[in-house]
């Protein structure tokens, strides 16, 4: 049997062998498992790229700057090569606004979640920042929460508070869940 890998001439797997390539024809469908196997194999050895290194210029201020991309969708911009392989400023700060956006967008700006009616909307916001908090710690405080979702603790309870009840208390804090059931609002 083939192995897709070494064919062997005359070879009729459909991904090779023969004088032109392949073969194989319709018969080739006959083991799905394996020819998926090789879609999938091919797919991603055309996906990953291998790394580069190569000087350019720095597309925020000009400096001379080398480009390394470790051929998995990663890449920075460093001032030398070598140690200690110093990143570029310019690119320290690019990823730093970008980890300050990140943090600063709450669940609620989400083009998806807004698509939803109203009620859909808060009780799957709430129900995924009670989920998440769960499973990081096993509870989920009303200020987590809170937090989670980009808003005061008071906020919380105006617009969301009709949708989870209290479970317990952890210190000082409240413990909340999601309900269950058809809630209005």
């Amino acid at each position: 049997m083939c192995n897709a890998w070494n064919h062997p001439l005359g070879c009729d797997c459909g991904w090779g062998g023969g004088d032109y390539g392949g073969g194989g024809g319709a018969s080739t469908v006959s083991n799905n498992t394996t020819i998926a196997d090789k879609v999938l194999a091919n797919k991603i050895a055309n996906e990953i790229k291998d790394a580069e290194t190569y000087p350019t210029q720095c597309w925020w201020c000009g400096e001379e700057v080398f480009y390394h991309t470790n051929g998995f969708g990663d890449s920075v911009l460093f001032d030398s090569l070598g140690s200690p392989w110093r990143v570029h400023s310019c690119w320290k700060n690019y990823w730093n606004e970008q980890r300050r956006d990140k943090n600063s967008n709450s669940v609620e700006k989400s083009l998806i979640l807004r698509t939803l009616d109203g009620k859909q909307f808060k009780r799957l916001l709430l129900a995924g920042a009670i989920q998440s908090l769960n499973k990081e710690k096993n509870y989920a405080r009303e200020e987590d929460v809170a937090n989670r979702l980009g808003i005061s603790l008071e906020e919380l309870r105006s617009r969301y508070s009709h949708l989870y009840y209290y479970s317990g208390n952890l210190g000082n804090s409240n413990l909340i869940r999601i309900k269950l059931g058809n809630i209005n609002g």
